[in-house]
């Protein structure tokens, strides 16, 4: 906002400058006049932006370095399991919400840019609503969401989820946006919207959007659990295929947990 108004006074300037000094035409005084506005506009957008990217690459740094240890301690995990799998589990939940915080606290240096544009408030609204959710704090990313934009499928699903858990109309919502979300970017909502429907015990409903679903992305599971719904296998309908990205809607417990209790019950037996 800030740059578009200073970018037009600087073209109002010229513009008066150069009418008053009847330094060139009046053609020429308008055309020179524009040409400042815009190069004003965009010498400071490029200024804004490049500052921008560095707080970006910093919380990219701050992702990947904390995934990168994640992974790390899961392949050592797996090498020479010393624990549950549970509390291993319990233990990457905390590595996550270590970086997590600090990506937040990193958010903050974007504030002083937010004058210079209307719409960056709204997309680092967006950024923490999204990792106060991962963080399980579902109070404070309600209270984010009032000022999101729900562009992204990702954030879109996480809405989805609070209003189906807060008691919402999340269909409404849903069947509004659905359709402009293509190929994979709709894989997540239609993951979501199939489970819901058939935790609703709608099972003809989920039958048609899994049809749909799958003729829209392409994805093998609509396809394996409309089996299970057509055959009235309603209790193996699972999206754990689709992996980190649909355990973070916090819908469905993650297939390493389910495994580790079986092979708990398991060593009960002593196999």
């Amino acid at each position: 906002m800030l740059s578009t108004i200073i970018a037009l006074f600087a073209g109002l300037i010229s513009g008066v400058l150069l009418y008053v000094t009847k330094t060139a035409s009046t053609p020429t005084t308008v055309f020179l006049a524009v040409l400042t506005t815009v190069v004003v506009q965009v010498i400071i957008s490029l200024t804004i932006r490049k500052k921008t990217r560095r707080i970006n690459d910093e919380i990219q740094n701050i992702m990947l370095e904390g995934q990168n240890k994640i992974n790390r301690q899961m392949q050592n995990f797996q090498r020479k399991p010393q624990s549950g799998v549970k509390a291993m589990q319990t233990l990457m939940e905390k590595e996550q919400a270590k970086f997590i915080r600090k990506a937040i606290e990193v958010l903050a240096k974007y504030q002083p840019f937010y004058k210079w544009n209307f719409l960056l408030k709204k997309q680092i609204s967006t950024m923490k609503m999204m990792f106060y959710f991962q963080l399980r704090d579902f109070k404070k990313a309600d209270e984010l969401m009032k000022d999101s934009l729900f562009v992204d499928s990702r954030a879109l699903a996480f809405k989805l989820v609070r209003m189906y858990k807060n008691g919402e109309d999340y269909e409404t919502v849903l069947k509004k946006k659905l359709k402009k979300f293509k190929a994979t970017n709709a894989v997540i909502l239609y993951a979501f919207y199939s489970w819901v429907l058939v935790k609703e015990k709608r099972i003809d409903d989920a039958i048609s959007i899994l049809i749909e679903a799958f003729q829209r992305t392409g994805e093998d599971v609509f396809s394996v659990n409309h089996q299970m719904l057509v055959n009235g296998k309603e209790k193996k309908f699972s999206n754990a295929k689709l992996g980190d990205v649909w355990y973070a809607l916090y819908l469905e417990e993650p297939q390493m947990a389910k495994q580790g209790k079986m092979r708990q019950k398991m060593n009960k037996r002593g196999f």
